[in-house]
Parts: C-alpha cells; sequence; structure tokens
C-alpha cells in the first residue's frame, strides 16, 4: 500500500499549481525564448515555495513513480522506456486498378493498394520533477515500417490499370507491384504540472515543444501492355516544429495497480518536400521528375489507455495507443494529358494504432 502526506501535497502543489496555471495555458502565443523560462523558474525556486507553502516536516511518503506519487520533501528524476507494436493506416498508398472487362468502360474491378506491416518502435523520455510538483522532460520516438503488395492483369479481356503514372503514357500493365517505406521520428521538451494530486486520483497537466521528422516513400513497378519495367516512385519529406499541450488522468487502485489515461494536441507548421520521379523501358526513357516543396500546418493528436502496477520504485504499464496525424500523405498526382504540368494533391492522414509496453524508473 502507499502512504501519502495529504497536508505537505495539498498546500504545496495546490498552490504552487494555482500560481503558474495562468502563464502555462498562455504559452502558445509567447516566443521560443519565453516558451521555456516559465518552466524553469518554479524549478529553481521550487526550496523558497516549499518553505513558503509547506510544513517544514519531512514526509515519509515511499516513491512509487514520479510522476503518479512524487516524494513531499525531495525532488525525484524519472525514466521510461516502451516498446510499441504499431501499425500505420493511409488511405493513398492506390497504385493500381483493375477491372473485368464487363463494361464499355470500367467494369467489375477493384483498387489496390499497400498495407503496412504491423512492427515495433521506442519511445523514451528523461525528466525531473520538483518537490512542488512541476517537472522537465526530454522525450524521443522512434518508429519505422514498411509494406509490399502485387497484383496481376485479370484473366481474358480484362485490365489493370496504373494509378500513379502521367496520363498521356503508358498505363496498361500485366503485372504491377508497389513497396512503401514509413519513418518517424518526433523529439519533444515539455513541462508538467501536477494540477491534482489526491489519494486515490491524480491529474497532470504538460506541455511544451516538439519536432517530427518524417519520411514516406511509395515506389511502384509496372511490366507487360504498356510498360517494359516501368517504375513510379513518389518521396515525401518532413519537418516541422510547434506546440504540444496535453495532459494525463491515474485512477489508483489497491495494492499498486492504477488506470491511467493520456491525450495530447499538437499543432505545427511543417516544410514538405515532394519528389516523383517516372522512367519506363528499363529506365531508358524519362517520363517525369518533379519536386514540389511547400509549408502548411499540421495537426497530430496522440490518446492512451492502460494499465499500470507500482513494484517499489518502478512502474510497469501497458495499454492502447492511437496516433493521429493530418497531411503527412499528400503527394503530387498529374491530372491531365494535355496541360501535362497540371496537378492536385492527394491528402492522406496517417493513423499509428497499437499497443505498448512501458517502464517507469524514478529516484
Amino acid at each position: 500500500m502507499i502512504s501519502y502526506c495529504t497536508k505537505c501535497r495539498n498546500q504545496v502543489r495546490a498552490a504552487a499549481c494555482q500560481r503558474f496555471l495562468t502563464p502555462f495555458l498562455l504559452l502558445p502565443f509567447l516566443l521560443l525564448p519565453f516558451l521555456l523560462l516559465p518552466f524553469l523558474l518554479p524549478m529553481l525556486g521550487s526550496v523558497s515555495l516549499a518553505e513558503q507553502y509547506a510544513d517544514p516536516l519531512p514526509c515519509d511518503t515511499a516513491v512509487d513513480d514520479a510522476l503518479e506519487a512524487p516524494r513531499c520533501a525531495e525532488a525525484a528524476w524519472w525514466a521510461t522506456a516502451d516498446l510499441v507494436y504499431w501499425q500505420a493506416h493511409l488511405r493513398s498508398l492506390d497504385y493500381a486498378a483493375s477491372e473485368d472487362g464487363t463494361s464499355l468502360a470500367l467494369g467489375a474491378g477493384q483498387t489496390h493498394r499497400v498495407d503496412f506491416d504491423r512492427d515495433a518502435g521506442i519511445r523514451t523520455e528523461l525528466g525531473y520533477m520538483t518537490q512542488v510538483g512541476w517537472g522537465l522532460g526530454v522525450s524521443f520516438t522512434g518508429f519505422t515500417t514498411e509494406g509490399d503488395a502485387s497484383v496481376v492483369r485479370p484473366a481474358g479481356v480484362g485490365q489493370l490499370f496504373s494509378t500513379l503514372s502521367h496520363p498521356g503514357g503508358p498505363e496498361e500493365a500485366d503485372v504491377a507491384s508497389a513497396t512503401t517505406t514509413f519513418d518517424y521520428k518526433t523529439f519533444d521538451v515539455l513541462a508538467r504540472c501536477r494540477l491534482i494530486d489526491e489519494r486515490f486520483k491524480g491529474i497532470d497537466l504538460f506541455g511544451g515543444l516538439r519536432w517530427a521528422k518524417i519520411r514516406h516513400n511509395l515506389t511502384a513497378v509496372y511490366d507487360g501492355r504498356d510498360f517494359v519495367n516501368g517504375l513510379v516512385d513518389d518521396q515525401i519529406d518532413i519537418d516541422a516544429l510547434g506546440f504540444l499541450f496535453g495532459g494525463q488522468v491515474h485512477w489508483r487502485l489497491a495494492r499498486g495497480w492504477s488506470v491511467f489515461g493520456r491525450s495530447s494536441l499538437g499543432a505545427m507548421y511543417g516544410r514538405f518536400d515532394d519528389w516523383r520521379l517516372e522512367t519506363n523501358l528499363d529506365g531508358l526513357e524519362q517520363l517525369v521528375d518533379y519536386r514540389d516543396s511547400y509549408q502548411q500546418p499540421m495537426l497530430n493528436f496522440d490518446s492512451r489507455l492502460g494499465l499500470s502496477k507500482a513494484i517499489g520504485n518502478l512502474q510497469v504499464r501497458a495499454g492502447y495507443d492511437l496516433n493521429i496525424w493530418t497531411s503527412l500523405g499528400d503527394r503530387v498526382l498529374f491530372v491531365d494529358d494535355i496541360e501535362e504540368a497540371t496537378f492536385t494533391s492527394s491528402a492522406g492522414d496517417v493513423l499509428l494504432e497499437g499497443f505498448f509496453l512501458q517502464l517507469v524508473h524514478s529516484w
């Protein structure tokens, strides 16, 4: 069982959070040099705050977790290590369309897309929690996945079309195959505040900066009919920077068990570099070599729900994760064989979903 110093928690942490909550919510409107300053000042002044609000008697509370039950009389470090097992979902991964030839234009058929494999990734965090319930941490998430698929032309009078090649060029094939890769990295600098810390529940607020570096590639190969080892390669590189804000809630149960939930919303502004290459005749004929660079806003919503078990200073957590990114699957699509430079954007939002296993240690 966990013992709690209620007087120390309520007086010190409630007063500290009330004092700094207003500037914390106004952080999105501040410039970068001022963003970290309000978070660092409470850490530097934690001793004076404790003397002003806290009972000077030490607390005998045992630390289960720097995030769930930090010490009343001293600060604590925490470190987390996650193993995530995600699958990425993106609509704009089509590479071919087939039909059986029973209609004048398109008979009974379907669109063929590549599906990402379910793969493992990592997520780590290191932070420092002051004795008044304020903390500052840095985190990193890395995840890489890929997928492949292939399809052949339906028998008889059926047809197989490329959905990626430029209009007016080669379009029909006997066989088509595609591969896709997705490389995802985020770096966060976050400050957190213990808003509520009671015997059976706790609520943390956090906010800070997020930098995302993401690369997505889709490559299709076509052969037969109009193609002789035709290639379409589409690659997009994204660098984005912005703000991230959210909260985490704990419902503490008996014998060290607890249920927790976490949600965050990130607003970022990123640079997109899209490169399209199309060739035919074993690479001897180059049809398209086109680059499109632009900047646009993007959003990220992350939600987690899980179960936690405290074992001394170690927390073992497991749960389910939903991570949504807007505009990550954008790519160039040429739409006219007369005005050959006319193109449109194929927008695509990415969903990363799956399970995670997390270890949290505090000292």
